[in-house]
């Protein structure tokens, strides 16, 4: 498996890690076609604070990107490697960052020279995925894949990581068995049951109200009163 890597935290526990995988372009910066340069590089609104929280949950964040301007002859590594670079600074701004960087720098048609061919790296085949699985001992079971893309969503699935996940800046995913308070049951006292709303009981409309006799018939009934009476 040939591709290229740039990793900052190498594996250093025997214990399996989370991690949430991202998607680089549209996901964490806007979506330019074929982006290198620096000053074009611009963070969607809330991917900062997104992948500080993730970290700060416990995940690893991972940035898998397919570069395919770098066989189509548009910029190197190079250029590649000084965006992470740079997007690397200006997380720190933020208090965070991401903890390796996977490029898959071919394309099967497209590409020249040793670029321009059929790889397990190109998403959506797993192979970027499964590389910092085994260079930073990721659980993928427990792991997630976040992407605008169906070869993001197709990537993660291929690997084994959860999802799909898709669309804009990443979330956190909720801790290990804990639901959001949406989908929370409310539980009945003593452990029983989920409780449910009481049905509310139909009620009887009142009786419609009769009609006021005529003015005629009322004076009729009154004098028929008065004749029994007398």
């Amino acid at each position: 498996m040939n591709m290229t890597s740039r990793t900052t935290s190498p594996l250093d526990s025997p214990v399996p890690r989370r991690a949430v995988f991202l998607d680089r372009d549209g996901t964490i910066n806007e979506e330019k076609d074929y982006l290198w340069r620096t000053e074009d590089f611009v963070f969607i609104p809330g991917a900062p604070e997104a992948i500080r929280r993730l970290r700060e949950a416990g995940y690893l964040v991972i940035v898998v990107t397919n570069q395919s301007g770098v066989a189509r002859g548009y910029f190197g590594m190079a250029e590649v490697e000084a965006l992470h670079r740079h997007m690397q600074r200006e997380l720190a701004r933020f208090g965070t960052a991401v903890d390796g960087f996977y490029v898959c720098p071919h394309h099967p048609t497209a590409g020249r020279g040793e670029y321009r061919r059929e790889c397990d790296c190109r998403k959506g085949r797993p192979g970027l995925l499964l590389q910092a699985a085994a260079e930073h001992g990721i659980d993928l079971a427990n792991s997630f894949m976040v992407g605008d893309k169906r070869a993001d969503v197709e990537a993660g699935r291929r690997a084994g990581a959860r999802g799909p996940r898709t669309g804009g800046p990443a979330r956190a995913p909720p801790a290990a068995g804990r639901r959001g308070p949406a989908a929370a049951p409310r539980r009945a006292p003593g452990g029983g049951g989920p409780v449910r709303p009481p049905r509310a009981r139909p009620t009887r409309p009142p009786p419609p109200a009769r009609p006021a006799a005529p003015p005629a018939r009322a004076a009729s009934a009154t004098r028929r009163r008065n004749t029994a009476s007398s």
